[in-house]
């Protein structure tokens, strides 16, 4: 239904589905089950540029995720970076940041989930700190992923001129030039 745009028909019957498999014994594995069928309604939500319905979704899941397979879970800092990324596109800065500090310290704490969702997680807090105006800090915060990036992953990875792409925004607008410059130039060379 979601490929032919139907998206209500596809909420209903999905609603429908978190219905009736509540209304049974709940094992681990239906629980989780739950659990993905609530992603599925958010990610149509978000479709239909709910927002906010599509984080309670998520919040959803989220509750679900951690209580089954508790909060060092890989599953629990994807949701919490898809919950941050919507609070970004609502043009709430303050909860994006919140919420992707600590999608970072659940991948800090995950023997699960790779470097490269850290790197990621670095990234969106970094862009959540510059739309706050906090220029310092995400500095730092970009430092910080592209470390990761060049030590971890290595510097080949797509999201390494990106990163040097918003450390050289952040020193024009310090007005720092030369420092910006390189920035872009290093970005350059990577593509």
């Amino acid at each position: 239904l979601c490929k032919a745009n139907r998206f209500h028909e596809a909420l209903e019957i999905n609603r429908e589905i978190v219905h009736i498999q509540s209304s049974g014994m709940m094992t681990k594995d239906r629980m989780l089950f739950v659990a993905g069928i609530w992603m599925h309604i958010g990610l149509i939500y978000s479709k239909l540029d709910s927002l906010d319905e599509a984080i309670d979704c998520y919040e959803c899941a989220l509750e679900i995720r951690i209580d089954q397979l508790g909060d060092s879970n890989s599953s629990v800092a994807l949701i919490l970076h898809m919950i941050g990324a919507l609070h970004l596109k609502q043009g709430d800065f303050h909860l994006a940041a919140a919420t992707a500090d600590e999608y970072r310290s659940h991948i800090r704490t995950s023997d699960e989930t790779g470097k490269a969702q850290l790197s990621d997680a670095l990234c969106d807090l970094g862009q959540s700190q510059v739309a706050n105006g906090e220029q310092v800090m995400a500095l730092s915060t970009f430092k910080e992923a592209l470390m990761i990036e060049h030590a971890l992953i290595g510097p080949q990875r797509f999201s390494t001129p990106e990163i040097l792409k918003e450390i050289g925004k952040i020193y024009l607008n310090r007005e720092e030039t030369e420092k910006a410059l390189h920035c872009f130039a290093e970005a350059v060379d990577f593509c």
